[in-house]
């Protein structure tokens, strides 16, 4: 049994202090104190062990996939659409805009492990489909086989025509869109409505 700053008693180890009420910056103040150099995940601004995403509070998990290694001339609009998704929780593939620096050194295998098991964590996928992709239309299907709500980005300016296996599915909510405004609308009406309109 110990004492908080306060003099408050604290009960039971280090996962006691924990705090599980979304709520309750009391409980948050116990956790720090137990570990006061816990840092903060940037995406959403609260506690998280090194190397995996906050369980401090419960944020939404974004699973957000683009074209890699093909559509490298869309960075930028990759990049921002990564800025838009962290508003709304925490983006698990921000490697997406620069996958050279976040992949250098890791195998193939050692990739689709990795991605797989974020998608195995995720509550939504966001996908830019524009460029098309063997790499994104497995995580599609993938994402479909989960049960995971889909949103597919799609500009029709770029000439190219969507796949009927993108563009059919009843799973995927498909969202045409030219301009990073529209973009924004598109996840940010998605997210809300998955989120009970808060």
């Amino acid at each position: 049994m110990r004492h908080d700053h306060q003099g408050r008693t604290v009960k039971g180890g280090p996962g006691a202090c924990r705090p599980s009420d979304a709520n309750s910056l009391d409980a948050i103040d116990r956790f720090l104190l137990v570990r006061p150099n816990a840092p903060l995940s940037p995406a959403i601004g609260v506690l998280a062990g090194p190397g995996r995403r906050p369980d401090t509070i419960k944020s939404m998990n974004i699973y957000f996939a683009a074209s890699i290694r093909g559509g490298r001339r869309d960075e930028d609009i990759y990049r921002r659409l990564i800025d838009e998704l962290r508003h709304h929780g925490a983006v698990q593939t921000e490697q997406v805009a620069l996958p050279e620096d976040e992949e250098r050194g890791m195998t193939d295998r050692e990739i689709h492990g990795r991605d797989m098991a974020w998608l195995e964590d995720a509550d939504v996928m966001v996908a830019e489909v524009t460029t098309p992709s063997l790499g994104v239309g497995y995580e599609l299907a993938n994402a479909e086989r989960l049960g995971l709500e889909i949103l597919c980005l799609f500009r029709p300016s770029s000439g190219r025509r969507l796949s009927a296996m993108v563009a059919g599915s009843p799973r995927m909510r498909v969202v045409p869109y030219e301009t990073i405004a529209d973009a924004k609308d598109a996840i940010a009406a998605f997210l809300t409505r998955l989120d009970g309109g808060k």
